[in-house]
């Protein structure tokens, strides 16, 4: 008869759900970016929105199946482990991902940052939408450009568009000074408290 010690127990969902996690992250360019945080409860967020009422965004579990085939790990075969695994992993990093979206949603509508392409992507929608956007300084005072988030489709789309005219790199070198100056006034207004 096997001993099953509450110890190894913990210890194996512990390195399943960092083996499904770190799989996740892996195979997701948005979620690689990410660190996860334990808390000993689910934690929601409220954003204030553009007539400073509060917008809560709720939380949202998220988790993942896994199916061990004890007869598999009696005989040593790992490949329907590693299956699961991955099956495991893609089914998180789909609902975390999901998650991501929906706040990301939730928070673009509640502070009027939000530009609507009808599907199409052009120059003009990707300016209104950087120009929308609070740009930040890094440590060193230089300006952090916004990361866009857009559905792998519309990313195909972004590559599609023509070079830049010379016009069109003045009006984005002009943004880009202008946000500049406004996230060093940002700054020069912050005080300690």
């Amino acid at each position: 008869m096997p001993l099953l010690l509450p110890e190894y127990d913990s210890a194996y969902a512990l390195f399943l759900d960092e083996s499904v996690h770190e799989v996740a992250k892996a195979s997701s360019p948005l979620l690689s970016g990410l660190t996860v945080e334990y808390t000993g409860g689910p934690v929601g967020s409220v954003v204030k929105d553009r007539e400073g009422m509060d917008v809560d965004l709720g939380t949202k579990e998220v988790g993942f199946g896994f199916t061990l085939n004890v007869p598999a790990v009696r005989d040593g075969d790992l490949s329907n482990f590693l299956l699961q695994v991955g099956n495991a992993s893609e089914e998180l990093g789909k609902a975390l991902v999901g998650g991501m979206v929906e706040v990301l949603d939730k928070v673009t509508d509640a502070t009027g940052n939000v530009v609507k392409g009808q599907g199409e992507i052009n120059f003009d929608v990707i300016y209104e939408a950087l120009e929308k956007i609070e740009w930040s300084l890094d440590d060193d005072g230089s300006l952090i450009k916004p990361t866009m988030v857009m559905h792998p489709d519309m990313a195909e789309k972004l590559g599609d568009l023509p070079d830049l005219t010379e016009e069109q790199k003045e009006k984005l070198a002009a943004l880009e000074a202008r946000k500049r100056e406004e996230a060093h006034a940002r700054r020069r207004t912050r005080r300690i408290s």
